[in-house]
Formats: C-alpha cells, sequence, structure tokens
C-alpha cells in the first residue's frame, strides 16, 4: 500500500491474505481509505490510483440464499442476480476501479467441467450486468 501511495497508479490488494484481511466489504472499504490517506500524505491525488479487486464466483440462485462464511454471514458476490449485482455496486461505490472475477476459482471437482465456468460467465453477462 506504501508503495502505491507513493509511486504506483494502481493497487491490487490481496483479499485472502490472512495477516492483511479483506474479505469483508467494510475491510476493504476501510483499507481504500488508508490508502487514499497515504497517498495524500505523499502529496498525490488519492483519484489518481485504480483499486482492482479480485472476487469469487458462485453460482447463482434462485431464491435468494447465498454462499456463507463460518461465521454465518453472506459472501459477497453470492445469492441470486440482485444480490451479485447490489455486491458489485457496493465495490464501485468504496472505490473499486476494476473488479476481477474469478469464475472458477473454487476448489472443487464440480468445476473441471468448462461448461459450468461458462454458465457462470453467461448468468454474469445476461442476469447479474443489466442490474450493475
Amino acid at each position: 500500500m506504501r508503495r502505491a501511495a507513493r509511486l504506483g497508479n494502481g493497487w491490487h490488494p490481496l483479499g485472502s491474505n490472512l495477516s492483511f484481511p479483506l474479505g469483508r466489504p467494510e475491510q476493504l472499504a476501510a483499507a481504500i481509505k488508508r490508502l487514499a490517506s497515504q497517498t495524500e500524505r505523499e502529496g498525490r491525488d488519492p483519484g489518481g490510483i485504480d483499486v482492482v479487486f479480485r472476487v469469487q464466483s458462485y453460482p447463482l440462485t434462485q431464491s435468494g440464499s447465498a454462499e456463507t462464511s463460518p461465521a454465518g454471514e453472506r459472501v459477497p458476490v453470492s445469492g441470486d442476480a440482485g444480490q451479485v449485482a447490489a455486491d458489485i455496486r457496493q465495490y464501485e461505490e468504496m472505490g473499486v476501479t476494476h473488479l476481477v472475477v474469478d469464475f472458477g476459482g473454487v476448489a472443487s471437482s464440480a468445476l473441471s467441467d468448462p461448461s459450468q465456468v461458462m454458465q457462470r460467465m453467461e448468468d454474469m453477462a445476461t442476469l447479474v450486468w443489466p442490474r450493475v
């Protein structure tokens, strides 16, 4: 984050870094605010730094059910098309300029079938994106 504030034009944090957790949107929002503060201390405009964040894609549901964390919270970018679109808008509002969607990164044998990954991509394009 210090290097991005001082020298960079982009910041791509790793949400899975256990020593710097960003898995929940509020954690990422707080980190983006810290980045902006550090950038201003460096005499730079925080608006000149893109924020790139990677999220996991889950199969869309019809009923609003979603993936849950071990704490029982809904996992971002899971659920029905409306929930996923709302999550994407939330990331944008907090300052994420580029969202990288991993359509096949869940470690499961169910995703060994490329047609399932393609279906997730198509669902994102046709069901989610129009709502964003």
